[in-house]
């Protein structure tokens, strides 16, 4: 007799797989929770170098809840008030804004520097080469004569 196999049934493979793949849920938690932690205890130290390479990212994001506050109070108070909340991820944020403008700054000098060139520093040439020019002949001046003096030349 023929033995039929259930396609759906639980072998030990799939019972191997459930507990690797809570495992690793598992360790993807506890790793995210350490970042988050480590985040909420440096964020202000990482608002130093962030103002260091760009501090206008700063007052950039301050003046828009200004203007976010101006425009729609609620909405104003309410990013003011996840952005204290979740200050850790705002100075990540910023942290990064930061860096990507200054990679953008980078990048368009170098390519002002090769569209127009290098500026490079003249050398002053102490010894100087007496041109030899040749004796310009100029040819004598033409008086130009009318059409109507050709009428009388035959």
């Amino acid at each position: 007799m023929q033995e039929r196999k259930n396609e759906f049934s639980l072998g030990g493979n799939s019972i191997i797989g459930a507990i690797i793949m809570i495992v690793t849920l598992i360790g993807i938690y506890f790793l995210a929770g350490f970042v988050i932690a480590l985040l909420y205890k440096w964020a202000l130290l990482l608002l130093i170098p962030t103002a260091i390479i760009d501090y206008k990212v700063i007052t950039g994001y301050f003046k828009w809840l200004g203007r976010l506050t101006k425009s729609n109070m609620a909405t104003g108070l309410t990013g003011i008030v996840f952005s204290a909340l979740f200050y850790p991820f705002v100075t990540l944020f910023l942290f990064g804004k930061a860096l990507f403008k200054r990679k953008i700054k980078q990048v368009e000098k170098e390519a002002v520097k090769q569209r127009e060139g290098e500026f490079i520093e003249y050398e002053e040439m102490t010894e100087e080469l007496p041109l030899e020019l040749p004796e310009v002949k100029t040819p004598e001046k033409e008086t130009r004569k009318g059409d109507y003096e050709n009428l009388f030349e035959e």
